[in-house]
């Protein structure tokens, strides 16, 4: 058993509240680097956007024409695969035992479940969303109206509709870290029927968020110059002065989630190289600490500098892998926590973070390792003893 000194219990302690920091930061920077990557598919997937010009401003939204899908689909059958169209509501579903609740979900083409990667547990994807009244619940809402049985085949109710829902699929639920989210998708059909004459049999005035599946073969300059080419021929609203394009773009357009800003980006890659930086020097404090100890014991005159190194570095890995396992438990108890309280998001990717958490203590033991050659091979043995004496004072 290795008695530890006062002073690099310190350092310990310091080391373990960096690690114990680090590791959910880590955790988040990937969260965010890993937006929209669980979809396979990503990078053949977009998003047409409307563009909506004045003299005075320019601005853009996710929201097009209900048409807009079907004329692409038409118009360009050569690079075109998929197409789906999404509404996002809110719904206040009953049971058939009259239990109620609210919860957000999205009304879909039945195409979603080809274009993204949800994990549909039951139900066939191509077609759990073809007729009116059919629904594709999640199981957390699943569980919420008819608890731990099979939904699929079941039927319940919207609170604003007489007519019947079917349960056509179960699907997992969706990570936080993408763009859909829903805890039930109702498939568009419904909203028609729902909505048809309110809109008076114009569908084309109703808006929706269209996502596009191009081809393998189709590189983004090409979709994006045979999307335009489509809809060219700007709509002008000459009373507002208003002039209206569509366009498309990358459902993943950078690194980190879309809806960050550049300074949200930078806060976090800069909060990422601080704590790292941080972690460094904290090794780089305890490493020192370390061989102080070893250079103040009373056989130091008569080791040489083989054993003295590994003395050192068998002592600092020991004590980095302890700090980093009490690093890592506390880590886990604050998320732990978070995902009861929060709904942590981390709480769906356990083995993420315990990859992550592993690696940390790695990173750390490695860096320990070559911080610690650095500073046995940057001073000579000897004035090692009066540099780190004097390092102390």
């Amino acid at each position: 058993m290795i008695n530890v000194p006062k002073e690099i219990r310190i350092r310990l302690a310091f080391l373990c509240l960096v690690m114990s920091v680090c590791i959910p930061l880590f955790c988040y920077f990937k969260y965010q680097l890993d937006y929209d990557r669980l979809h396979t598919k990503s990078d053949r997937i977009y998003k047409l956007v409307t563009d909506w010009s004045t003299p005075g401003e320019q601005v853009s939204s996710s929201i097009s024409s209900y048409n807009a899908a079907a004329r692409i689909d038409s118009g360009l059958t050569t690079l075109i695969e998929k197409s789906a169209r999404i509404i996002h509501s809110s719904f206040r579903l009953k049971s058939s035992n009259s239990h109620s609740f609210s919860v957000d979900g999205v009304f879909a083409d039945a195409s979603v479940f080809e274009i993204f990667d949800f994990d549909l547990v039951s139900g066939n994807a191509q077609t759990a969303l073809q007729n009116p009244f059919t629904a594709v619940l999640t199981s957390k809402t699943a569980a919420a109206l008819f608890g731990e049985q099979n939904p699929v085949g079941k039927l319940f109710y919207l609170e604003d509709s007489k007519s019947p829902v079917t349960v056509t699929g179960l699907v997992q639920e969706i990570p936080g870290n993408s763009q859909i989210q829903a805890g039930l998708f109702f498939s568009l059909p419904t909203l028609v029927k729902l909505h048809y004459r309110d809109l008076g049999g114009k569908m084309d005035e109703m808006g929706v968020v269209t996502y596009l599946l191009f081809k393998g073969n189709t590189d983004g300059q090409t979709a994006s110059e045979a999307v335009n080419k489509l809809f060219s021929g700007q709509e002008t609203f000459i009373t507002l002065l208003t002039t209206k394009s569509v366009r498309i773009e990358p459902l993943r357009n950078g690194l980190f989630n879309p809806l960050f800003g550049p300074f949200q980006v930078f806060a976090l890659c800069a909060t990422v190289v601080i704590m790292l930086l941080v972690l460094l020097e904290s090794l780089n404090s305890l490493v020192k600490m370390i061989l102080l100890q070893i250079s103040l014991g009373d056989d130091y005159q008569t080791i040489t500098n083989r054993i003295r190194n590994r003395r050192l570095i068998r002592r600092v890995c020991l004590l980095v892998l302890a700090s980093g396992t009490i690093a890592i438990v506390f880590a886990l108890i604050v998320a732990a926590a978070a995902a009861f309280f929060l709904d942590n998001p981390f709480s769906q990717h356990i083995p993420a973070f315990a990859a992550i958490a592993t690696g940390t203590v790695i990173l750390s033991i490695v860096s320990s390792i070559l911080i610690s050659y650095w500073i046995v091979l940057r001073v000579p043995s000897e004035p090692m003893r009066t540099y780190l004496i004097h390092k102390k004072s």
